[in-house]
């Protein structure tokens, strides 16, 4: 009886451990979604040449709405 209990308990903390880590993960994740978005709108591939491209048009727009 009070070895099911402590597995029960065990088994909780480690399903409790995990679904902090993936909620983390997946906050992560949102959060680089996010700002992938932001900086390179709804494309899934982006060749070089663009992201160099789109990244200094995201630093401009950045630094003139701090400018402001």
């Amino acid at each position: 009886m009070e070895h099911d209990i402590i597995n029960t308990l065990q088994v909780a903390l480690v399903l409790a451990f995990c679904i902090f880590i993936g909620y983390g993960a997946f906050l992560i994740v949102m959060d680089k979604e996010r700002e992938w978005k932001k900086r390179y709108g709804s494309k899934w591939f982006v060749s070089r040449a663009d992201k160099i491209r789109l990244d200094a048009e995201y630093e401009k727009k950045v630094r003139d709405s701090k400018a402001r």
